[in-house]
């Protein structure tokens, strides 16, 4: 499953579920629309907005869906694509260490454990319950700004 957090490390989207033997851009077409579709729905403009993802993800696949939706990818360079200084990519590395806000939303969610062993069978289940935890850890952050 991808997510999608803000700044703070609020979850924000998060795509259906895959079986744990597919690698991370399985299926991204579909996953990164059905995101961006969750983030319309919410309201939030993807027009400008800063994709922050780990090496994982630097596919042009993705750069150019997140060009057509006028997103900025900012990955960590994979070696497999060549060197960085034979590439035309832009990578800043100061904002890429804002990434750390949504690995620490996930280190959250661990802390229910029907989240961090899958014991569901059922797809819908398992996303849903990733959803209750979602909506649970933003009543948490939202509760300490009170």
């Amino acid at each position: 499953m991808l997510c999608i957090s803000d700044n703070q490390g609020i979850l924000l989207a998060a795509s259906s579920p895959e079986k744990g033997n597919q690698h991370d851009t399985f299926d991204i077409e579909t996953h990164l629309l059905e995101l961006i579709t969750m983030l319309q729905e919410a309201g939030i403009e993807t027009d400008g907005l800063f994709l922050n993802a780990d090496a994982g993800f630097d596919d042009e696949r993705v750069r150019v869906i997140c060009g057509a939706w006028g997103i900025i990818p900012n990955f960590d360079l994979n070696a497999r694509n060549g060197s960085k200084w034979d590439r035309e990519v832009t990578f800043d590395e100061l904002l890429y260490k804002r990434r750390k806000v949504i690995e620490h939303a996930f280190a959250w969610l661990d802390a229910y454990k029907a989240l961090l062993i899958r014991y569901e069978t059922k797809a819908l289940n398992w996303y849903s319950l990733n959803l209750i935890g979602f909506t649970t850890c933003f009543i948490r952050k939202v509760k300490k700004k009170l």
